[in-house]
């Protein structure tokens, strides 16, 4: 499996964008999901997206037999351009969003024959959503949520640090005093980290995914210790 993946990454990921697949890749810890979600997912988006483009060229032209041709050559120009590992990132999001978007365009239907402020309800909620589809999809270009989780990684390492310091340093020591100051403005740096991925998760004021309950569990239990020493 990890010589058929290797293979797949020399194959796929041209323009010197290996290393970057091969993060993608090792984000999964399980074989079979590496290539699900590496090779599987990616390349159905992939093959929907260059159909849709290749269609739309060759109806333009007036010849929707060169539909084909079109494609293959699109397909061809995405992965020697090393664009693959961009439907990489989207193939993340895009099963979810079809899901979401579909139930909320039949709620939106089923809202649209209501009079007067339902069509306001029903126009604010198709804002609300293309708002998040748009937030969504920069995140995965940018990278900025999975930026966001690192830093989230590392504060909790570095109160984890800070409670063994203050574990370790004589009551009433200057150590002491300066590693709790210390935790306590790590914590408000924690809790402003996991407020913002939070808000990643909204369509509007409304939560839709939740993304961080595990991260306010570990948090509450690392300042439930600190509690405990710092008394």
């Amino acid at each position: 499996m990890v010589e058929l993946l290797d293979l797949l990454v020399d194959i796929l990921c041209q323009q010197g964008t290996a290393s970057e697949c091969q993060s993608f890749i090792n984000s999964y810890p399980d074989p079979a999901q590496q290539m699900v979600f590496f090779l599987f997912f990616p390349m159905v988006f992939l093959i929907l997206f260059v159909h849709i483009l290749g269609s739309g060229i060759s109806q333009r032209t007036g010849n929707t037999k060169f539909t084909l041709l079109v494609s293959i050559a699109i397909f061809l120009f995405i992965i020697f351009q090393g664009w693959y590992h961009i439907f990489l990132n989207i193939s993340r999001f895009w099963f979810i969003a079809v899901i979401l978007l579909g139930g909320f365009w039949a709620v939106l239907h089923r809202m649209a024959p209501a009079s007067g402020g339902g069509g306001n309800v029903s126009r604010g909620m198709k804002n609300a959503m293309g708002d998040f589809v748009r937030r969504k999809m920069l995140d995965i270009i940018t990278k900025e949520e999975e930026d966001l989780r690192k830093k989230i990684e590392d504060r909790f390492k570095k109160l984890e640090g800070i409670l063994d310091t203050i574990k370790k340093a004589p009551p009433g020591s200057e150590e002491r005093a300066a590693a709790i100051m210390e935790f306590r403005r790590m914590c408000t740096d924690l809790e402003a980290c996991i407020k913002e991925l939070s808000d990643k998760g909204k369509i509007g004021d409304v939560k839709v995914l939740n993304y961080t309950r595990d991260y306010w569990d570990r948090y509450g239990k690392l300042t439930e210790k600190f509690r405990k020493m710092a008394e």
